[in-house]
């Protein structure tokens, strides 16, 4: 009987696991979302804001042990104070409510406009405005002590809290939190975009006749400094609160018209221009006006200009500003010219020095904390160097890292950029990235870099970055294991090894890595070690999770909308490229996968796919490439493999990889060889129509928005009217070569060139206003495909553009079609009409052609 019982529970667990209904096109409806997230300071609360199943926003307050929790419909402007006593919200359309985090007690006001809280003070105070009177409360929360102020434009907390200004409609007063005294700073009722020095102990801001105000708390008037052409951007002080920047409105002068003109439509395209026509039409207005960065020393009363149409801003400190002229950047790193220079400015006096003649790209620039050291990355010696600014000497400083400081494995000239910076370190001490770990250097050289993570990222394969918006001498640092594609956090103490506080098979985050991993940075808490941060796998949704102290993970959001469907599982593949190499993929298989059926597979690619091993697959109407998890959960295998691409060889690398998958998968009894498909978008458009005219492999491909034929495109202008030589030479595309010096390598790799060998039939989908493929290279293949009588149609959406994020009606007809295509090649399903006798032009918007066609006609 027990042996019967086990059978019959086995029976039933199968029968309703078998039950678990596929994903449908509108099945994303369901799925929820978790918007924003904040923790107090002190770690012991969290806020969330979500949006469930039914569509309904919930704002989510939690105790870090979540032991205390409250849910508010609709819930707005979340905030807690700095001292994690309160947490404020609103609720519509005029109720502030204040939590007492201590207590748990509650308290309202009705009748508010809008709040806000110091940034980061150590007292409760709170600022409201009523729609009443437009009055003004300035409140303690703890004491109860107030003051009301009528008809109030609007007011301003200092950072540290102690302050606060308020802009009535006549006056600008000054209000100290901590005496409680009030003081008039000005009467004017002209007064606008105030902004408070760093230390909080003085304001500016700018009144009628272009004038910049400056007030110091203390001092008996406001000194008043008169400025040409100042636009509304916002002011900003320098750290140490001697420095106004602000930006003046340069506008180009009028020109009278030459008596000459005879036609005011002509377009003069001339060689030595150093942008093309097009491209100064379409920024005309810019070149024209523009606001242009200044500095105003508060003590001379210098004013330095910082910008201008030529030159821009790259960075500043509190005494310099680092300049650059403008050129075309692009066309003078293919052409081998030398780039701009670099321009030290005095914030004081004004005087300039060139520190760094013409020459290389220069990336990564910074200044040191103390204003001895400006760093930049080299992009032509590939290394970091230091200048110090006392004796005008130059260092290589990371020459004696043992490692390459610059992306060595990227496939791409363009993409072998600096691994990047992740800033100073006390006063004058830099932190580099390698591949793999973390180097303290010492920008005047008399030490050598230290490997602060001790060589943990190499010795282990885990690539580390830091992950806080912010970091101290303990860093948050996300790690990344570019094998097992494991991740999770690390907190590091100078020269000890990581300390991992949560890693495993999932992903938490981790900044760009070949893809775009996850977005959503950790929220740390400034006094405590606890953080939030999101936690996914491909089959568990992305929830939220509060990490304490102690290391443990609790999980603030339980949503697992996937449970209610035949889902998927994901694993990590590898197999052999013809000359030997290894390469991976992503296999998606079906949640009720059964090795004994035959599968059909679609392959989708761009790059490399496989550090994304752990990304959940959020169902959704796609906007141009293929959404997995419907596919998976109605039958099919999809694979997302890793292309590696050779220099002048872009279209062969990714023909080879998809071959040798395919050829891979073919040997398991599961995996139906007769269907296998391809899917791609943009670059996976043109790998996909590169791949179909030169393998007969596959029973169906739909590409979108790629490219066809290279020599053409190759000579199109941006969307801004620039050229797009660098993207085919050193870019994506990788030809290290131009058209008239080796055309065989752009033909070579051009689809276009070969319709004619096509068997695969083929779906396209390119709009006219793409701006970023030509819609003419879908035209050039299509027309070239349909001369030779080959199964093609083109799905052209009148406002689509290079996806179909516009109008979700189009993308989700974009969808079906998508769906309808794959169904009948890869799984025998009958044909729509639109494909076996199409929809002409006069019945467009009236006719769908989505309906199945009974007659037995094949396209």
């Amino acid at each position: 009987m027990k042996y019967l019982a086990a059978i019959l529970l086995v029976c039933t667990c199968t029968t309703l696991y078998s039950q678990k209904p596929s994903l449908t096109t509108g099945a994303f409806k369901e799925w929820p979302e978790i918007l924003r997230y904040n923790i107090s300071d002190n770690g012991k609360h969290a806020w969330f804001i979500t949006i469930d199943e039914q569509n309904a926003w919930i704002l989510h307050l939690t105790s870090s042990d979540t032991l205390y929790k409250k849910d508010i419909q609709t819930g707005l402007d979340p905030v807690f104070t700095r001292d994690s006593r309160y947490f404020l919200y609103k609720v519509p359309v005029d109720t502030l409510f204040i939590e007492d985090l201590d207590k748990h007690i509650t308290t309202f006001i009705t009748g508010v406009s809008e709040f806000s809280v110091p940034e980061n003070g150590g007292e409760s105070w709170i600022a409201y405005k009523t729609y009443k009177d437009r009055a003004l409360v300035v409140k303690n929360i703890r004491s109860g002590i107030l003051r009301i102020y009528k008809n109030v434009i609007t007011c301003l907390f200092n950072p540290q809290g102690t302050e606060v200004v308020i802009q009535t409609a006549d006056a600008l007063r000054w209000l100290s939190l901590v005496s409680l005294k009030e003081k008039l700073v000005v009467r004017d009722s002209s007064i606008r975009n105030m902004r408070f020095s760093f230390q909080g102990d003085r304001i500016a801001f700018v009144s009628a006749g272009q004038q910049l105000n400056y007030y110091e708390e203390g001092t008996d008037s406001v000194k008043v400094f008169r400025t040409e052409g100042i636009s509304e951007s916002p002011l900003r002080f320098s750290e140490d609160g001697k420095t106004i920047f602000y930006s003046r409105r340069f506008t180009k002068p009028v020109v009278k018209k030459d008596s000459l003109v005879i036609t005011s439509r002509l377009n003069i395209w001339h060689y030595k221009d150093e942008y093309l026509q097009d491209y100064q039409l379409n920024n005309l207005e810019y070149s024209q006006e523009r606001d242009c960065l200044t500095a105003l020393s508060i003590g001379s009363g210098n004013v330095i200009s910082l910008e201008d149409p030529d030159t821009t801003l790259i960075l500043s400190s509190n005494h310099y500003a680092l300049l650059r002229r403008n050129i075309n950047t692009m066309e003078a790193r293919l052409k081998g010219e030398p780039l701009p220079g670099l321009v030290l400015v005095s914030l004081t006096s004004g005087l300039r020095r060139e520190i760094r003649p013409p020459g290389n790209m220069l990336e990564d620039t910074s200044i040191s904390p103390d204003e001895c050291f400006i760093t930049w990355f080299d992009s032509g010696i590939k290394h970091y160097f230091s200048y110090e600014i006392s004796t005008g000497v130059l260092r290589n400083i990371s020459r004696d890292i043992p490692y390459p400081v610059f992306d060595k494995e990227n496939d791409r000239l363009q993409g072998q950029g600096p691994y990047g910076i992740v800033g100073w370190i006390g006063k004058d001490s830099l932190l580099i990235y390698d591949r793999f770990d973390i180097w303290l250097v010492d920008p005047s050289n008399k030490q050598v870099p230290v490997n602060i993570t001790n060589g943990y990222g190499r010795k282990n394969n885990i690539v580390f970055r830091n992950a806080a918006a912010t970091f101290t001498d303990t860093l948050l640092l996300a790690g990344f294991n570019i094998k097992n594609k494991r991740n999770g956090f690390f907190w590091l103490q100078m020269n000890k090894d990581p300390v991992p506080v949560v890693f495993g098979p999932y992903l938490y985050y981790f900044p760009p890595l070949d893809i775009i991993l996850s977005n959503d940075r950790p929220v740390r808490a400034k006094h405590s070690n606890a953080f939030l941060t999101k936690r996914m796998t491909a089959t568990a949704f992305p929830n939220l999770f509060l990490v304490n102290e102690k290391r443990q993970q609790i999980p603030l959001t339980t949503f697992e909308p996937q449970q209610h469907y035949n889902w998927l599982t994901a694993e990590l593949i590898h197999w052999k490229m013809p000359d030997g190499k290894l390469t991976s993929g992503i296999l998606y298989k079906p949640e009720n996968f059964d090795p004994s059926k035959k599968y059909p597979v679609i392959f989708n690619y761009y790059e490399k796919k496989s550090n994304g091993l752990y990304i959940y697959p959020k169902p959704g109407v796609n906007t141009g490439t293929l959404d997995i998890a419907r596919y998976v959960s109605n039958g099919y295998l999809v694979l997302l493999p890793d292309i590696h691409f050779k220099p002048g060889l872009t279209g062969e690398s990714a023909l080879q990889t998809i071959e040798a998958a395919a050829k891979h998968l073919s040997v398991y009894p599961w995996v139906d060889k007769h269907k296998m498909g391809l899917q791609g978008h943009s670059f996976g458009g043109y790998e996909t129509n590169y791949i179909i005219t030169h393998s007969n492999l596959f029973a169906a491909a739909q590409e979108g928005a790629g490219s066809s034929n290279l020599v053409s495109a190759y000579g199109y202008l941006t969307p801004s009217g620039g050229a797009r030589h660098e993207l085919y030479e050193i870019g994506q595309s990788n030809l290290r070569t131009r058209p008239w010096i080796d055309p065989d390598v752009y033909i070579k790799n051009s689809p276009v060139f070969n319709v004619h060998k096509v068997t695969t039939p083929l779906l396209m989908m390119h709009n006219k206003e793409d701006s970023a493929v030509p819609f003419a290279q879908a035209i050039e293949f299509f027309t070239a495909l349909r001369r030779e009588n080959k199964k093609v149609w083109l799905l052209q959406y009148d406002k689509g553009s290079h996806t179909l994020d516009s109008d979700p009606e189009i993308a989700l007809d974009f969808n079906i079609r998508q769906q309808q295509f794959f169904g009948h090649y890869l799984k025998d399903a009958p044909p729509p009409l639109w494909m076996t006798e199409g929809v002409p032009a006069i019945y467009k918007g009236m006719k769908s052609g989505l309906e199945i066609d009974s007659s037995g006609k094949r396209p």
